[in-house]
């Protein structure tokens, strides 16, 4: 497995007991997904695209 090894392994002992403990790196992707919003009744706002010639809606492709 990718990413699965150790960068530090030691152990935590209290007493005479012994507990194995391995340290591992991990990544965490997060996105945060802005949208504005109508301040009347907080329905998403979307953008056109105009062609600015004709006053015509252009599709997206």
């Amino acid at each position: 497995m990718k990413g699965n090894r150790s960068i530090w392994s030691g152990a935590i002992s209290f007493g005479l007991v012994n507990i194995p403990v391995k340290l591992q790196s991990a990544v965490q992707e997060d996105t945060i997904d802005f949208d504005m919003l109508s301040k009347d009744d907080l329905a998403p706002i979307k953008y056109a695209r105009i062609d600015s010639k004709t006053g015509e809606e252009v599709a997206y492709k």
